[in-house]
């Protein structure tokens, strides 16, 4: 890819930083809320509101987490390779 301007001359990538927070906690108890069609009760926070799903259940959502939090991680991992 080169730059329209400068044909021949690479186009330089920008540089981007950010920084995100994820809760596993709380991205368990929406894939919960995902699975089930059902909202978290108001008033709980997430700890809370796992607290209500059967243990079978909550351990599948805690792995379904688990795996998105690795997905994304190894994604910005190979991005950075490719910066």
């Amino acid at each position: 890819m080169s730059d329209d301007a400068n044909p021949g001359v690479p186009r330089r990538r920008p540089d981007i930083t950010f920084a995100i927070e994820l809760d596993p906690v709380e991205l368990t108890c929406r894939i919960g809320e995902a699975i089930t069609g059902r909202k978290r009760p108001p008033g709980l926070n997430a700890e809370e509101a796992l607290s209500l799903y059967p243990d079978d259940l909550r351990n599948v959502m805690e792995d379904a987490a688990i795996t998105a939090l690795e997905y994304l991680r190894d994604q910005v991992q190979h991005t950075q390779r490719l910066l």
